[in-house]
């Protein structure tokens, strides 16, 4: 991301600001900009949302879209393992949702492509619907980072998954009782079907979505960007009828019903791991030392 943020710099043609978004702002029934962490305002004619995981913070999408937290650790090998390694494709196993990528500068990847741990939170300022809802803070699940609460173990759970996955697919002897080099959590923004939600936004004016990467948009950052205008333009043919906001049947996924929160869960066929993990039970888990790593 460093590189492609350096080469968008140097066409001279985006304005990048560092900023928090807090709150879409409308008037009346369009959505005219976004308001900052430091109340600063940025307007457009047009508000493109291609915010990630982090999108059910600015829109209620709930029964759409949902943030799930995917296990991910790395672990180091000798120059002569990089070697044999270093060729191989990428495994995946479609039964756990395990996989191992290629290693680079001696370092293993393996992850798991699974339902993901959920973060249900309390959001205070989500746009509504249309215009004619309520803005009123509601429960999603959201991304959980180091920088919000310093936590970046994994829990219990998915450190014995990925050990499994180390021993199942990778043939290095003892690869999998080595100690984790960097652990973290990769953060989905999942669908129901595992399509893209790319459309505009049929309750507000003005207001363009892009989301829903269910666990594929970075390797599509080289093509996506043609696609995307193409759907904004209103040309996006057979994918924009793909990823066009579909409706939905409120049967109760991926919200909070009488303090209780159910996931979305994405059943593409592709997903590993159980459904409806609370992030929060998990880790509690870890550290009152209800649950224990295999090794």
């Amino acid at each position: 991301m460093k590189w492609l943020y350096e080469r968008v710099k140097e066409t001279g043609r985006v304005k990048f600001v560092d900023a928090l978004v807090k709150e879409l702002v409308t008037e009346g029934t369009r959505v005219v900009g976004a308001k900052l962490k430091d109340g600063g305002v940025l307007k457009g004619d047009v508000v493109f949302v291609a915010a990630g995981a982090w999108t059910g913070a600015l829109i209620d999408l709930r029964g759409r879209c949902e943030a799930t937290g995917q296990a991910v650790a790395y672990v180091e090998i000798t120059e002569a393992e990089q070697k044999r390694m270093e060729h191989q494709p990428t495994i995946l196993n479609l039964s756990t949702g395990l996989f191992v990528l290629p290693p680079r500068e001696r370092l293993l990847k393996v992850a798991r492509h699974g339902f993901g741990y959920l973060n249900p939170q309390t959001v205070p300022a989500a746009l509504p619907l249309s215009h004619k809802h309520k803005r009123e803070p509601i429960v999603v699940s959201v991304p959980r980072t180091i920088r919000d609460n310093g936590f970046d173990g994994l829990p219990a759970e998915g450190d014995r998954d990925l050990r499994e996955g180390l021993r199942d697919l990778v043939p290095l002897k003892d690869v999998d009782q080595r100690p984790w080099v960097k652990t973290r959590l990769c953060w989905y923004s999942d669908t129901r079907d595992a399509d893209w939600l790319v459309d505009w936004h049929p309750g507000w004016e003005g207001l363009f979505i892009a989301t829903g990467d269910s666990g594929h948009g970075f390797k599509f950052l080289p093509v996506i960007g043609d696609k995307l205008v193409d759907c904004l333009q209103g040309s996006g043919g057979k994918l924009g009828d793909k990823w066009k906001w579909k409706h939905i049947e409120d049967d109760g996924l991926g919200k909070e019903t009488n303090g209780v929160y159910r996931g979305l869960n994405t059943w593409d066929g592709s997903r590993g791991g159980l459904p409806d993990m609370i992030l929060d039970d998990e880790i509690k888990k870890l550290r009152d030392g209800k649950a224990r790593s295999q090794l």
